[in-house]
């Protein structure tokens, strides 16, 4: 293990103490803890991190390289924090969690203290982890925008964030292990959770499933560290790639296609509600490209009357499209695809659409075409 590299984890855990130390057993116990370790965690941080601390960092290396050394170092950050603060067991946990009291700073046993600081630490590092990414990705989460931190929350700790680190537990501990591992994710011991906010039930409940047993808390607290934060990353990876993937495509789009705005927007629109709901990705699409057009003055008025459209028609749309030059309807049915593809599966009524459109395009259409489109999205 490199000494640098852990003397810079230890650093960071004792600032994480100290922030600790102003925290009340009752905020754990709430779930109020995790406001204040996002200030902590990002007041500073982005101030500094920005698209030119990574090309300073990481010189001459492409955006998705940097994010492999970022997410590789963190899973080595998270293993060793693990490794270090593995001393918890859940007796003590679950009698620290169930105590009265709790309206004075945390004081609690020494094995608890660690895992309160793990708890801090492993949190503290996915945040960062899942900022590093949007900035990457040219999407800086802006920290003073609800919606905004809340997205970054999400992408951070995962919706089903739950589900994900019972998971981690179950594939690293032993085989002998995993039966005692289950019966703690789901018995009495974490009835107390259920009062905790979603966040602080998930976060605390993961630690407590670290710790919990005895001989072999630190190489499963270690592995579940690495695994869960190398979990979380590719999730993060995924969904802020697919966003610079998709203003990429719109960006390429609003250049080709800036002569039949509406009809553009149309052809999306009508693929992308072929399945009778638009997609998270089709509607990042349609308003990522709606952005550009609006930047040419030509195009504000389609974009304008897009935007008051309830019902497409179908049938007006293609006749519409048969009568463009070849180039245009060449570039429509390949926006059609694209759009198909931005989901990671596409339906079948989706597809229907896309042949009757290959049809007035002009264009050769099968199935594997929305699969090999969609690498651009998905990798």
């Amino acid at each position: 293990m490199n000494q640098n590299t852990q003397d810079y984890v230890k650093t960071e855990l004792n600032d994480l103490r100290d922030l600790a130390n102003t925290l009340k057993l009752s905020d754990f116990k709430e779930g109020l803890w995790f406001s204040s370790l996002l200030k902590h965690a990002l007041s500073t941080y982005v101030s500094k991190v920005n698209a030119a601390y990574f090309v300073e960092k990481y010189p001459n290396l492409p955006r998705d390289g940097i994010v492999d050394r970022r997410v590789a170092l963190a899973k080595n950050y998270a293993a060793i924090a693990g490794g270090l603060n593995a001393g918890a067991y859940s007796t003590a946990v679950a009698a620290t969690i169930g105590s009265g009291g709790g309206a004075s700073p945390l004081t609690v046993p020494a094995a608890a203290t660690s895992f309160f600081i793990d708890l801090l630490y492993t949190s503290q590092l996915q945040l960062k982890l899942a900022y590093d990414l949007s900035v990457l990705y040219e999407h800086p989460v802006d920290i003073d925008d609800p919606n905004d931190l809340l997205d970054l929350v999400k992408v951070a700790f995962g919706i089903k964030a739950g589900d994900t680190l019972q998971n981690a537990a179950l594939k690293i501990a032993p085989e002998a292990t995993r039966v005692g591992v289950k019966a703690l994710a789901s018995g009495s011991r974490l009835a107390t959770l259920k009062a905790l906010p979603v966040i602080g039930k998930h976060l605390l409940q993961r630690n407590i499933i670290k710790f919990s047993i005895p001989l072999i808390a630190v190489p499963l607290s270690t592995g579940i560290n690495y695994y869960s934060t190398g979990t979380i990353a590719k999730t993060a990876k995924h969904i802020y790639r697919r966003r610079a993937a998709l203003r990429e495509a719109a960006n390429t789009i609003s250049m080709d296609l800036i002569t039949v705005p509406l009809l553009v927007l149309q052809v999306i629109y009508l693929v992308a509600q072929a399945d009778g709901e638009v997609s998270e990705s089709e509607a990042l699409l349609i308003q990522e490209l709606s952005s550009l057009f609006l930047e040419y003055d030509e195009a504000v008025s389609a974009v304008q009357e897009f935007e008051k459209m309830i019902n497409v028609s179908e049938s007006t749309i293609l006749q519409q499209i048969a009568s463009q030059p070849p180039d245009i309807k060449k570039m429509l049915f390949e926006v059609a695809v694209v759009t198909a593809a931005s989901d990671s599966v596409a339906h079948k009524m989706e597809n229907q659409t896309l042949k009757k459109l290959a049809d007035v395009c002009d264009c050769k259409f099968d199935d594997t075409a929305v699969k090999l489109a969609s690498k651009q999205f998905f990798g």
